[in-house]
């Protein structure tokens, strides 16, 4: 039964500690951009990519306070927006429900200050204000 036991343990644990290939190649990747706007597009892929194994939420965090930080130092204000989005859907994705919805009101925030008529600061807003709805269903 204690074999059992290990072996059981051994296959559940497995999964969180390994490599996520997508990052790993896009991690080499970003080293050698020299555009933040890039590098950002770049470190919010690789947020996505943990993100998207549903195990490493704090490595997405991580990624996309990475990316935030770099367009708030380069001031660009989309780029941060977009990477608020991220941190609210860890945040929703891990049951913070209220700190998910503080942060998309964040994201509105900022996503609404970009010049009228950006296609994707338009479909962050929408997108934004769908998961804030779903949240609330």
């Amino acid at each position: 039964m204690r074999r059992i036991f290990t072996f059981w343990l051994i296959l559940t644990t497995l999964g969180c500690y390994a490599s996520n290939p997508q990052a790993d190649s896009l991690k080499v990747v970003v080293q050698s951009l020299s555009e933040p706007a890039d590098q950002i597009d770049i470190y919010r892929k690789i947020g996505r990519a943990y993100y998207n194994t549903q195990k490493q939420f704090d490595s997405a965090f991580y990624f996309a306070k990475i990316a935030y930080e770099t367009a708030r130092q380069e001031g660009l204000i989309r780029q941060q927006a977009q990477a608020l989005f991220d941190h609210a859907a860890i945040y929703r994705a891990v049951g913070d429900l209220d700190k998910a919805l503080e942060t998309y009101q964040e994201t509105l925030l900022l996503a609404g200050g970009v010049r009228d008529g950006d296609p994707k600061a338009e479909r962050l807003i929408a997108a934004t204000l769908n998961n804030m709805g779903d949240i609330y269903l």
